[in-house]
């Protein structure tokens, strides 16, 4: 970083650049210095983490105005207060990730980042206006996408007013999310045949579907198990989904039956249960692609269009079909909204017993369905 004595003899004689823009640091005052353009206008900047926040341009404002500004903004950065007009989009978007990562997994702060870096914001946070984000949302086509956007953003325009990076309400305020038409679609039998016979290769993904199928959790919440998630308890297979892998911060205790434990069965050598790396599985949309064009060979043609999830409804609407009590099939698909506040609080029964009854129940009726499609030895 070079840097110059600034005064306004100096200023006058700063020639523009051929291209780009050149900055000329002050040596009187630490990160701040003077921007000049192709176009020939001269900027006064202060450098804040690898960010430019920008002052104002000379001559409209003097060399002295410039210098007291950044010296207030240092001391307001020094202090902790930043005011509306001096924090930019992308400094509130880092001090916004930097607080999220004490409390959030890397996982929802990656999310969060993805998300609000896609509005492609620029310049002073408080020159956001609402007609900026409802375009900026316009541009983007897919309508979940955008409901994330518009949720990821809420929180963060939030999270600034309340510390008094914003004034005034959010430019998101009173936009909603698109209407959506929720998913309902289940696999049928016929389908869950052609699905058996399509994943009878041992891969780490067929390995992880066909156990989603079997046990309807999550796959990302299977995606992250090690293989000690799968151990006996009190004389009996349990899988134990942890509170730091659960979308709902719950562990859960699965009870483990025998066509479930076969799939993972000689898997204590590996970091995860459905991953022959140190990482976890990850190559989603490859191999998605792959199992629907294998699905469509053996159908002899296209095959309606379903993702991964829907292993976990089919599962729960199985369960239904076989007479299942809604309060026990609710819990082998860990959701814990469906029981009230008291029952979480009094009701400390584990339902261990007739969750594994249900799901053997259902075991019986899966292995029996693929049975004759594909022996489930050639998947372990």
């Amino acid at each position: 970083m070079t840097k110059i004595a600034l005064n306004d003899t100096t200023l006058r004689s700063f020639a523009a650049p051929p291209k780009g823009q050149t900055t000329f640091w002050d040596d009187k005052l630490p990160a701040f210095g003077v921007r000049v353009s192709q176009g020939g206008s001269k900027t006064f900047v202060l450098k804040r983490d690898n960010t430019l926040i920008t002052i104002g341009r000379y001559p409209i404002i003097s060399l002295a105005q410039g210098r007291d500004q950044a010296k207030r903004l240092l001391a307001e950065f020094t202090l902790g207060r930043v005011r509306p007009q001096a924090i930019n989009y992308e400094q509130a978007l880092e001090f916004f990730l930097a607080d999220k990562r004490q409390s959030r997994r890397p996982r929802t702060v990656g999310a969060y980042e993805r998300l609000l870096k896609r509005f492609g914001f620029r310049g002073p946070l408080s020159g956001i206006t609402p007609d900026e984000a409802s375009r900026k949302l316009a541009k983007v086509s897919s309508l979940s996408e955008r409901s994330h956007m518009i949720v990821a953003g809420k929180v963060f325009f939030n999270w600034c007013r309340k510390r008094r990076y914003l004034e005034g309400e959010s430019p998101l305020y009173g936009l909603t999310k698109p209407a959506s038409r929720r998913r309902t679609r289940t696999l049928s039998e016929d389908e869950i045949k052609l699905f058996w016979r399509a994943t009878a290769e041992a891969t780490c993904y067929h390995r992880l579907l066909r156990f989603q199928l079997t046990t309807g959790q999550r796959a990302g919440e299977l995606s992250k198990l090690s293989p000690n998630a799968a151990a006996k308890s009190e004389g009996q297979d349990r899988l134990t989904i942890p509170e730091d892998i659960a979308k709902n911060r719950t562990e859960l205790q699965y009870p483990l039956c025998p066509f479930a434990a076969e799939l993972i069965a000689r898997r204590h050598n590996y970091h995860f249960l459905f991953s022959d790396t140190e990482n976890s599985f990850s190559d989603w949309s490859a191999q998605k692609a792959a199992l629907i064009e294998r699905m469509t060979e053996l159908n002899g043609g296209p095959i309606p269009h379903w993702t991964p999830h829907d292993l976990r409804r089919t599962y729960r609407s199985l369960h239904a079909k076989l007479g299942t009590p809604p309060h026990i099939a609710e819990r082998l698909v860990h959701h814990i909204s469906s029981r009230t506040e008291v029952e979480r609080i009094y009701d400390q029964w584990t339902f261990l017993p007739e969750m594994r009854a249900a799901q053997q129940k259902y075991e019986d009726y899966l292995s029996a369905l693929v049975a004759a499609t594909e022996p489930f030895a050639a998947a372990a």
